[in-house]
């Protein structure tokens, strides 16, 4: 691997003195570029048959790489699914370029595509200039207002920090700038944030949000009380920490949603834990403190270890987990937590062989009874990698459902899909690092969403796998978001119609607008996942008629992950994704199956792909009354799905001028098309007692 990662880096930082002219026009299948002009997205014909050895070639001629701006192979992947994929990072001469990345997928040896996001860099500021982090920390805080001031035992003090080229195309600003990036808290409204600084003057270039909530946050500050647990954490000795395993046994537990289920323990000589060391994961009582505190100790470089500690453990002395027990103070939701995020990753391991979130088994804490902000109704993922450390953190809150009078909207956010929903937070950022704002932020909520839906119906088939967060919501309709109907809670079916937020460059992501619609506009990702799997007919907000049938739960799954873990990159947006999926699905399928079409005709049901291709794949060119046809567009042999009757079944097909081109018996449910010139053509098929008529495309 080393001597790979050395060629490549030779490959891309030196010159060709010849071009392949792999961008040949009769090589592409499918092209489009950024707003920049630079090319973001290739699909390879199979006559271009590229080599994966010229991957460096192939990446010097798309995207122009120089001395200065070069791409270095980070990693080389082979996904289940028989695909090769090569992940790359942007630098500036040795400075990461921030999101900036470039991949290339290969099958048997051959390029199919190549993705990414690439920013030529300019810079006329010489390294020399910059200034320590220290003192460009200190400035920007300065500039970023009261809302972000330090509590006491923190003034002064510099968190950790990562020196970048932050693109032009990626700020507020006008020129490429190397900048420091820090975490910073901010507590009015209470948020965790990636803050890029210029590395010469602290200007504030650039805010993401870190935290990921289930549902849009509220605000507060920190009050007393939560800053004695402040004092506990400072008065803490840092020591080392024994890794080593105890005894573990099998438990019953009485959980909150799902009845009497099994869950991994582990006893410590005297009781039983909740922590099971086979899936990384220790699930704690928080004991109603605040989130944020664990931020800001983390961004000051506290060691999780001692984060953890403070919380109390869940114990039981026999390992008999009752509703006696536990269901007083909704104690009962740390068992169905620590239950569902077992399920959560047994579905990747089963599925995918994947070992937890980020594939290397990274230990995950659920802290059970936390407050964000003095408001419990949310739930919540912290990645530690973005604060320079291994792991992940999840919260949980106890809503504000009151079981003695039945008052309260929301009780413990601990359901099977709340726990898979922030599991899968920890999945996207390992995978992808989607940024939390605007599109690329709905997609990162919406990507959780649909492992929420694949992970219950596999885990817990009894429960509604279409609905988000039906086990804790007290109140009608039932749950917070829909898979199946988004206009239920107020988000959209169909990209930019009716309850679309605002998510363009126009938008200044913040608190009080949900970054920009996350949690809103990610409707439109679970509607076409729930499309690609059960099929539907309708009219989008577009007026766009459809009908058709969906792939089924476990290939439609397979193709999100397959994207999620290879395409997808920081800053993609909903049409990225299209040409991902469209592209994996020809890939995993083939380029004439059902389910590439009915990838493409769930795109076009939910306005996301729009004009010719769509008006193509009309209603009643898919109907499924008495036949079906597939695949369409079709090559070849065009299949034709008629009812089992026994009676023989003829067939015509005319040009859209109305001249009869072919006239038949149908035989063993096939039609040779390709004698026919690529276009636009009407099948008639008969059966003696109905008859049908079928628009199809003749590639």
């Amino acid at each position: 691997m080393k001597r790979n990662l050395l060629l490549s880096s030779i490959f891309l930082m030196g010159s060709v003195a010849f071009s392949q002219n792999y961008l040949k026009a009769d090589y592409i299948k499918t092209k489009s570029t950024d707003e920049q002009g630079v090319i973001k997205f290739v699909s390879f014909k199979a006559n271009a048959n590229i080599s994966r050895s010229e991957a460096g070639l192939l990446l010097k001629e798309t995207l122009g790489l120089n001395g200065n701006n070069r791409l270095i192979l980070q990693k080389s992947e082979n996904d289940p699914f028989g695909g090769t994929h090569e992940f790359y990072k942007q630098f500036y001469n040795n400075t990461e370029v921030a999101h900036s990345s470039y991949r290339v997928h290969s099958r048997n040896g051959i390029i199919t595509s190549v993705n990414g996001q690439f920013n030529p860099i300019s810079l006329q500021t010489p390294a020399s200039e910059l200034k320590t982090a220290a003192q460009i920390f200190q400035t920007g805080l300065s500039k970023l207002g009261s809302n972000y001031a330090l509590p006491q035992d923190f003034q002064g003090l510099t968190p950790k920090s990562k020196l970048v080229v932050l693109p032009k195309s990626m700020s507020n600003i006008n020129s490429d700038r190397y900048a420091y990036q820090f975490t910073v808290i901010s507590q009015n409204p209470g948020n965790v944030e990636s803050v890029y600084m210029d590395a010469v003057n602290g200007e504030i270039l650039k805010k993401e949000p870190l935290m990921i909530f289930h549902q849009q946050n509220g605000a507060g500050v920190l009050n007393k009380e939560q800053t004695e647990f402040v004092d506990k954490l400072k008065q803490k000795a840092l020591s080392a920490k024994s890794f080593d395993k105890l005894l573990f046994d099998t438990g019953n537990a009485a959980t909150r949603y799902s009845g009497l289920r099994e869950i991994e323990s582990e006893f410590n000589g005297t009781n039983y834990e909740l922590k099971d060391d086979n899936r990384f994961v220790n699930t704690v009582n928080f004991n109603n403190q605040d989130y944020l505190l664990v931020a800001l100790f983390m961004a000051f470089g506290s060691d999780p270890d001692d984060i953890v500690d403070m919380a109390n453990k869940f114990t039981d002395d026999d390992n008999n987990w009752t509703a006696e027990e536990f269901s007083a103070n909704k104690n009962d939701g740390g068992l169905e937590a620590h239950w569902a995020f077992k399920e959560a990753y047994d579905f990747l391991k089963e599925e995918y062989d994947r070992d937890g979130y980020d594939n290397q088994n990274s230990p995950v804490t659920a802290f059970i009874h936390t407050q964000f902000f003095g408001d419990g109704r949310n739930a919540a993922w912290m990645a530690l990698e973005d604060l320079g450390y291994q792991g992940g953190f999840m919260f949980v809150g106890d809503g504000d459902y009151n079981p003695a009078d039945g008052s309260g909207q929301f009780d413990i956010l601990a359901g099977l899909d709340a726990i898979s929903h922030e599991f899968a937070h920890g999945i996207t950022n390992a995978a992808s690092g989607l940024v939390y704002q605007r599109e690329s932020g709905a997609l990162n909520e919406g990507f959780s969403d649909i492992w929420a839906a694949a992970i219950e119906a596999k885990k817990a088939p009894e429960k509604e796998k279409w609905a988000i967060g039906e086990d804790f919501v007290m109140v009608g309709p039932g749950g917070l978001r829909s898979l199946e109907n988004p206009k239920l809670f107020g988000q959209p079916d169909t990209y930019m119609g009716t309850n679309w937020t605002d998510a363009s460059d126009g938008c200044t992501p913040s608190a009080d607008n949900d970054n920009c619609g996350v949690h809103i506009n990610s409707g439109v990702l679970n509607h076409w996942f729930y499309l690609t799997v059960e099929g539907g007919s309708g009219v989008n907000d577009n007026a766009y008629e459809f009908e058709f049938e969906g792939m089924g739960m476990k290939k439609a799954a397979d193709l999100v992950y397959s994207v999620q873990m290879s395409y997808l990159q920081s800053e993609s947006k909903f049409s990225d994704v299209r040409d991902y999926t469209l592209q994996e699905a020809v890939v995993m399928y083939g380029e004439d199956s059902a389910e590439a079409l009915t990838v493409q005709q769930a795109w076009c049901a939910v306005g996301v792909s729009t004009g010719e291709e769509c008006e193509l794949l009309a209603v009643k060119d898919q109907s499924l009354s008495a036949f079906s046809i597939f695949p369409n567009p079709v090559k070849d042999i065009l299949n034709v799905r008629t009812e089992n009757t026994g009676r023989k079944v003829s067939y015509s097909i005319n040009n859209l001028s109305g001249q009869k081109l072919m006239q038949a018996e149908l035989v063993d449910s096939k039609i040779n098309v390709a004698v026919l010139p690529a276009g636009v053509y009407v099948l008639t098929v008969n059966d003696g007692a109905k008859t049908q008529n079928f628009k199809f495309v003749k590639k």
